[in-house]
């Protein structure tokens, strides 16, 4: 994820809400993960829709 969206402008993520009690191990997982990352819109997913359609 990184390298293809290093040169992005904006970056868009989906993700499914945190079991109530489990937002502290969600952020730092998200933070890991989007650290060196662009401007960044996480987008909560819902049912079964594909963000890659």
């Amino acid at each position: 994820m990184r390298v293809r969206s290093a040169s992005a402008a904006i970056v868009f993520i989906g993700f499914e809400v945190p079991v109530e009690g489990n937002e502290d191990p969600f952020m730092q997982t998200i933070s890991e993960h989007v650290s060196d990352l662009p401007n960044l819109i996480l987008v909560s997913s819902a049912g079964n829709t594909s963000l890659t359609a």
